[in-house]
C-alpha cells in the first residue's frame, strides 16, 4: 500500500499513462478476465440441452453413414516370437524388449511396403476376387475399347487404406484394411498376408542358404588348417628325432640340477679353504709373532724329539732336587751347574717348538694351496657342463614347446570345427521349426461382424462433444466479444487490480425494493446492507493502516452508483461511531442533499467562492454522525475551483473534526473533477456498474487513479445480479437466509 507523499499540493506526482499505454492495459485486462468456471456455471443448462441435441444429432449421423459410407476393416494377426538360439527354445525368453520391438517395426514396414503391395496389385487372382474393389480402377485402354486394371492407382489406394500396427502390451501384429465392400476388404487382407508370408519364407530360404554355406566353408578351412598343423609337427620330430623328447628333457633336467648341486659344493668349500688361507697369511703378517693354534701346539708336543727334551728336562729337575735333598745349597758349583744345563735344555725346548712349528704352519699353508687350485679347475669343469647343459635344455624345451603349440593348435582347430558343425546342424534343425521366421499367422482373415465406421458408441458422444463444443465455442467468443464487467471474478482477473467490494443489484434484496441511496438505513437486514458492512470492514482497516480521511468517490460513466455507494457508505461508517462528512462535488448532477434530505445551498461552491465559510455551510443530517456538504449555489459551480488551492485548504480543515470525509463526484468519462480532486485527497475509490461499465475503461481510469497524489484503493462493483454466473445466485441466497434465522 501507497502513502501520501510529500510534493506540493495539488501538482501530479508522475505522467498519466497515454492513449496508447490505456488501450494496452485495457486490451490485456479483456483478454485475461475470462473465468471458465464462471461461464460452465452460468450457462450449464444451454451446454447440457446442445450435449442433447449433439446426442441425437450423432445417432442421425451414424445411420446415415451406414447407408452412405459404411467402412469394413477385417483384420489378420501375427505371433512375433523372439530368437531362436537352441531346438528347445520357444523363442518366448531370454530376448530384449527393444530388441523385439525393433524386430516388429521392421515386419510392419515389410508387411506395408511399396514392393510387397506390387506384388499384390500384379497378382491375377486380386481382380478375380475382389471384382468390386478393382472395377474402380478400369480405365480405357488407348486404341482399344477394352479396359485394363490400373495397377498405379491401385497400389496408391491400396498404401492408403493398408495399416498394420503392434497392439499394446503383446507381441501380435495387426494388419487391416478399411474398405466399403466386406469381402473384396476381407480378401485383400488375406492377400496381403499370403505375400507376406511367402516373403518372409523365402528371405529364411535364403538368410538359412547363406548361413550354412557359410559355415560350411569355415569346416573345410578347418580341415586343411588341421592337415597342415599334422603335418608340420610331423617332419618336427622326425628331423630332430623326438620320439622321446619328454624322457631327453627330463635326464637333462636331472643332470643339470646334480651339476648345480656339485657346483654348490665346490663353491662352498673354494669359500671356506679361501677363508683359512686369508686367515694363515694374516697370521704370517702380524707384528707380534705367530700365533699357533691349539691343534698345531698339540701336534707340536706330541713330536719324539720334544718328548725327548721334556723328558731331560724333567731329569735334570730331578737331580736338583736330589741336590737340595743331600744337603747341597743353591750357591753350590755344582748346583748352578746343572741350573745352567736346564735352562739351556728348556732354551733347546722352545727353539725346537718354534722350528717345528714353523714347518708344520708351512706345510699346511701349502696343503690348502694346492686344495683351492685343485677346486677352483673342478669348478671350471663344472660350469662349462652347467652351461653346456642347460643350452641343451634350452633347445629340448623350445622343441617340446613348440610341439606342444602345434598339439594345442591342431585341438582348438579341431573344436572349432566341431562347434561350426553343430552350429550348421543346429540351424538346419532350426530352419525346420514352424517358428523358424519368428512370425507366425496367429489368427487369419475373417468376415467382420460389424462395421468400423460409423458406430453408434463412438458417434454419439461425438456429437455431444461437437455439440457442446460448439455452444461452447460461441459462449466463449461472445465472452471475449462482451468486455463489460459481470461481476466481482471480472476485476480479481484483471492485472494489477484491487477489488474493495461489491453490492449486489438492490432490485435482487430478499428484503425487497425501495430508494438504493438509503438501502442500509431502509433496510439493515438486507443483503445490500450486510455487503456495505463488509466494505465498510476492508475499508476501515485500509484506512487506519494508512491514516488517511479523505476519501474520493468516484465513477467511470454515469448510473454506475458512485452516489449510492457513497451515501450507504456514510451510513455504514456513522452506525460503527465513526464521525461522518459527506461533501457533494458533483457539480454537474449533485444527488446528496436529496439523500440526506439537507437543503442544495450554500454549500461547496459557496465556499470554494470565497462567499461563505466552511462552518456556515455544513449541515447536520437526520443520521447521527453523518454531516452533508451540499454543492452549493449553481451560479457558483465553477469545476476549475474543484482543483485549486481552496478545496485542499477545505479539505485539510475538515480533516480535523472528522473520522472520515467521502467526496461525490462526476463521473470521469464526462469529466475530469474527480481526477483533479484525486491530486488533494488522501485515497480513492472506484464504483463499477455489473453488466454496464466496461473493462478496458475500468483499467484505464485505475492506470489515472494510480499514478495521482492519492493512494488508490480499489474497484466497489455496483449492482451486481445473480444472473451474472459463478456463485452470485447461492452467495446472495445464502446470506439473506442466514440474516432471517
Amino acid at each position: 500500500m501507497s502513502t501520501i507523499p510529500t510534493t506540493q499540493s495539488g501538482l501530479p506526482t508522475s505522467p498519466r499513462p497515454t492513449g496508447s499505454q490505456a488501450g494496452t492495459g485495457a486490451a490485456a485486462a479483456g483478454a485475461s478476465s475470462i473465468d471458465p468456471i464462471k461461464l460452465l456455471n452460468k450457462h450449464k443448462w444451454l451446454l447440457l440441452g446442445a450435449g442433447v441435441l449433439g446426442g441425437f444429432a450423432g445417432a442421425g449421423a451414424n445411420y446415415a453413414l451406414e447407408e452412405i459410407s459404411p467402412v469394413w476393416k477385417p483384420v489378420a494377426l501375427f505371433q512375433c516370437t523372439g530368437q531362436i538360439t537352441n531346438i528347445t527354445d520357444t523363442g518366448s525368453s531370454g530376448n530384449n524388449d527393444i530388441e523385439m520391438n525393433r524386430f516388429m517395426q521392421t515386419e510392419i514396414r515389410k508387411m506395408t511396403s511399396e514392393a510387397l503391395l506390387q506384388r499384390v496389385v500384379e497378382d491375377p487372382a486380386l481382380q478375380q476376387n475382389a471384382k468390386a474393389w478393382c472395377v474402380k480402377f478400369m480405365r480405357a485402354s488407348p486404341g482399344s475399347t477394352e479396359k485394363v486394371f490400373d495397377q498405379t492407382r491401385a497400389l496408391r489406394r491400396l498404401k492408403e487404406y493398408l495399416a498394420a500396427r503392434i497392439i499394446t502390451n503383446t507381441s501380435l501384429i495387426e494388419l487391416s484394411y478399411s474398405g466399403s465392400q466386406r469381402e473384396d476388404s476381407t480378401y485383400i487382407v488375406g492377400l496381403v498376408k499370403e505375400k507376406y508370408m511367402a516373403a518372409l519364407a523365402n528371405q529364411g530360404q535364403l538368410l538359412q542358404d547363406d548361413r550354412t554355406k557359410s559355415l560350411s566353408d569355415a569346416i573345410a578351412r578347418s580341415d586343411t588348417d588341421i592337415s597342415a598343423l599334422e603335418g608340420r609337427r610331423k617332419r618336427l620330430i622326425e628331423n630332430n628325432r623326438l620320439e622321446s623328447v619328454d624322457e631327453r628333457v627330463s635326464a637333462n633336467q636331472t643332470r643339470l640340477l646334480n651339476i648345480n648341486e656339485e657346483l654348490l659344493g665346490v663353491e662352498g668349500n673354494l669359500r671356506s679353504l679361501g677363508k683359512r688361507l686369508e686367515m694363515m697369511k694374516g697370521e704370517m703378517d702380524n707384528p707380534a709373532g705367530f700365533v699357533f693354534s691349539a691343534d698345531l701346539q698339540e701336534q707340536v708336543d706330541h713330536d719324539p724329539l720334544i718328548q725327548d727334551i721334556k723328558g731331560r728336562i724333567s731329569r735334570i729337575e730331578d737331580e736338583l732336587k736330589t741336590m737340595l735333598n743331600m744337603g747341597k745349597s743353591r750357591e753350590h758349583r755344582e748346583y748352578k751347574a746343572m741350573e745352567a744345563r736346564l735352562a739351556s735344555t728348556k732354551q733347546n725346548l722352545e727353539d725346537e717348538r718354534t722350528r717345528l712349528h714353523r714347518q708344520m704352519f708351512d706345510s699346511e699353508l701349502d696343503k690348502y694351496s694346492k686344495q683351492i687350485k685343485s677346486l677352483e679347475a673342478q669348478q671350471i669343469g663344472l660350469i662349462t657342463s652347467r652351461d653346456e647343459a642347460s643350452k641343451r635344455q634350452v633347445e629340448l624345451t623350445q622343441l617340446q614347446t613348440e610341439v606342444a603349440d602345434i598339439t594345442a593348435q591342431i585341438e582348438s582347430v579341431n573344436k572349432n570345427r566341431a562347434s561350426t558343425n553343430d552350429q550348421k546342424q543346429t540351424i538346419i534343425s532350426l530352419s525346420q521349426l514352424a517358428t523358424a521366421n519368428r512370425v507366425q499367422v496367429y489368427q487369419p482373415e475373417r468376415l467382420p461382424l460389424e462395421l468400423s465406421f460409423p458406430q453408434l458408441k463412438f458417434m454419439i458422444p461425438l456429437g455431444i462433444v461437437l455439440g457442446m463444443g460448439l455452444l461452447g465455442g460461441i459462449v466463449f467468443l461472445r465472452e471475449i466479444v462482451d468486455q463489460r464487467v459481470k461481476g466481482p471474478s471480472d476485476i480479481n482477473l484483471m492485472p494489477r487490480m484491487k477489488l474493495l467490494g461489491w453490492v449486489p443489484d438492490a432490485a435482487e434484496d430478499p428484503e425487497g425494493t425501495g430508494a438504493a441511496e438509503t438501502a442500509f438505513r431502509d433496510r439493515p437486514r438486507g443483503i445490500v446492507a450486510e455487503s456495505f458492512r463488509q466494505l465498510r470492514s476492508t475499508l476501515s482497516k485500509r484506512l487506519d493502516q494508512a491514516g488517511h480521511k479523505t476519501v474520493l468517490v468516484m465513477s467511470g460513466m454515469p448510473g454506475s452508483g458512485a452516489s449510492s455507494v457513497t451515501a450507504n457508505l456514510a451510513l455504514a461508517m456513522a452506525a460503527a461511531d465513526k464521525r461522518v462528512l459527506v461533501i457533494d462535488a458533483n457539480f454537474r448532477r449533485p444527488a446528496q442533499h436529496r439523500v440526506f434530505g439537507v437543503q442544495e445551498s450554500p454549500g461547496l461552491a459557496d465556499v470554494l467562492s470565497g462567499t461563505k465559510t466552511l462552518d456556515t455551510v455544513v449541515q447536520h443530517s437526520s443520521t447521527p454522525n453523518v454531516d452533508v456538504l451540499a454543492v452549493g449555489s449553481k451560479e457558483l459551480r465553477i469545476v476549475e475551483r474543484l482543483a485549486a488551492q481552496a478545496k485542499g485548504d477545505v479539505l485539510a480543515k475538515v480533516k480535523a473534526d472528522y473520522d472520515i470525509v467521502l467526496i461525490d463526484v462526476a463521473p470521469a468519462v464526462v469529466a475530469g473533477d474527480g481526477l483533479a480532486l484525486a491530486q488533494r485527497v488522501d485515497a480513492s475509490i472506484l464504483v463499477v456498474r455489473a453488466m454496464s461499465d466496461k473493462r478496458g475503461m475500468v483499467a484505464r481510469i485505475r492506470n489515472e487513479l494510480s499514478d495521482s497524489r492519492s493512494e488508490f484503493l480499489g474497484v466497489v462493483v455496483n449492482g451486481v445480479r445473480a444472473s451474472a454466473g459463478g456463485y452470485m445466485k447461492g452467495n446472495i441466497r445464502a446470506a439473506s437466509q442466514y440474516a432471517k434465522a
